[in-house]
């Protein structure tokens, strides 16, 4: 079954353009989002929503159950009749989720374009300390969708190049699953090569445009993308190696530092190799290298055997399709290990393990 939701409304504006957007929503407004960009953009915020009765909740980080509950509960008290997010991708995350148990509509404002979840129609739930536990699917995605450019135009370019690795999945998670002849997978292919122009002028900073499109990319196009080609080919193997990461974190939090995209494009590597998908690895490893990935993964400490076991493990027990394609857990340590993941020296792919 081919479920397609999309938001309500797109908007991309100007900050300066917010509180004629805003106002057609509600009279009482429940805020959500952390506070290190609230002390940024707070001020603005809440003069785009205006005199109506709103109280601001703050957001904790993470999108866990013992934080929906708290928002959700925050909502109901303020009966509130709209929910105004900003932030990453956890916050929209935990803001659709607290939409969908309480009814209320949900306006929301990425501040970064790290990833597409402020157009999905389910948020992903983590543990109190990060590691992956499941996604939560929603009947609808949020009603309002904001992209203010003057807010990516700040956000720093380590989240947009994450935006960037994690949107490449949308294409070669489709060729993974079997779908790179559909249409919604050329989308995808499209949208890749765009991006291996588009990193350079970011680097540079050299083209406030490229940043401005690169950001439509990661947040509407892959969520568009995500959308159309339906529950097979939204997220399965990068995404389940990357959930496998997750589970170390609890124990290992230097490595929680590292970015949802940042792990999905490990993953991708890491599926490339196990399939023998050389070349393509090789053109791909370089755009990743460019995003920055390797030298993050470096800051964290040693990538050891246990880890790429523990995440391989993870991965091939709760992703069947790794099965399908015969990929065991051995299979994918052998091509984290290969990959280098926390070296910017370029890796010996000449061989398949």
């Amino acid at each position: 079954m081919l479920n397609s939701v999309l938001p309500g409304k797109i908007i991309q504006c100007k900050t300066g353009e917010l509180a004629n957007i805003l106002g057609g929503e509600g009279r009482r407004c429940f805020v959500i989002g952390p506070k290190n960009v609230h002390d940024i953009y707070g001020p603005l915020m809440s003069a785009a929503l205006g005199k109506r009765a709103k109280i601001y909740a703050g957001f904790s980080g993470e999108c866990c159950e013992s934080e929906i509950a708290r928002l959700l509960a925050g909502v109901k008290t303020h009966k509130s009749d709209f929910i105004f997010a900003f932030g990453g991708g956890k916050a929209m995350d935990s803001s659709k989720s607290v939409a969908a148990r309480s009814g209320v509509r949900l306006v929301v404002l990425p501040t970064s374009a790290s990833t597409c979840a402020a157009f999905t129609p389910h948020s992903v739930i983590y543990g109190e300390k990060g590691n992956y536990l499941k996604n939560d699917n929603h009947l609808k995605c949020p009603d309002t969708l904001i992209l203010a450019e003057d807010i990516m135009l700040d956000a720093p370019p380590r989240l947009l190049f994450s935006g960037i690795t994690d949107a490449c999945a949308k294409y070669y998670e489709f060729t993974f699953n079997g779908g790179a002849d559909s249409s919604v997978a050329a989308m995808a292919r499209d949208m890749l090569k765009r991006f291996f122009t588009g990193v350079t002028a970011i680097k540079n900073q050299s083209d406030k445009s490229a940043v401005i499109s690169v950001s439509r990319l990661c947040v509407i196009n892959t969520g568009l993308i995500s959308s159309l080609g339906g529950d097979d080919f939204r997220a399965s193997t990068a995404h389940a190696i990357a959930n496998g990461f997750t589970q170390l974190f609890p124990e290992r939090p230097e490595f929680a530092r590292m970015l949802h995209g940042e792990l999905v494009g490990a993953a991708i590597l890491a599926c490339l190799f196990a399939l023998n998908r050389i070349d393509e690895l090789v053109m791909l490893r370089q755009l990743f290298s460019d995003c920055g990935i390797f030298n993050e993964f470096a800051t964290c400490g040693k990538l050891d055997q246990d880890i790429f076991e523990s995440a391989s493990r993870f991965a091939v027990r709760n992703e069947k399709r790794f099965a399908q394609l015969k990929i065991k857990a051995s299979d994918l340590v052998s091509a984290l290990n290969s990959v280098k993941l926390d070296s910017g020296i370029p890796a010996d792919l000449s061989r398949r393990v």
